[in-house]
């Protein structure tokens, strides 16, 4: 994941949902979260050194989907909104074993 282009993106779509253009918004939140394909510096999870940045990183990546969701939810698309809510949640707990057996 390119965390420098995550956070561009993110930053993009907080000024496009500051300034009322909400389907803007989602799009390009849309878009900042599909970057993530796995837990956040997955090869070096566990070194001291990378632990604080995997945190950082993982708690804006769960702020930006928190946004994303109320910008959807701005968008009445429910149908959306469910969905998406679905597969990042299961996304978010299969990284972090909290996958239910």
């Amino acid at each position: 994941m390119d965390a420098a282009r995550f956070r561009r993106l993110v930053g993009e779509a907080r000024r496009l949902s500051a300034n009322g253009e909400t389907t803007q918004a989602a799009g390009v939140y849309s878009e900042a979260l599909l970057l993530w394909r796995g837990p956040a510096l997955a090869d070096v999870t566990f070194e001291s050194f990378a632990r604080r940045e995997v945190d950082r990183l993982d708690e804006e990546r769960v702020v930006a989907l928190m946004d994303q969701l109320t910008a959807s939810c701005c968008l009445a698309t429910t149908t959306n909104l469910s969905l998406n809510w679905r597969r990042s949640s299961a996304s978010i707990h299969s990284e972090n074993g909290l996958v239910r057996s």
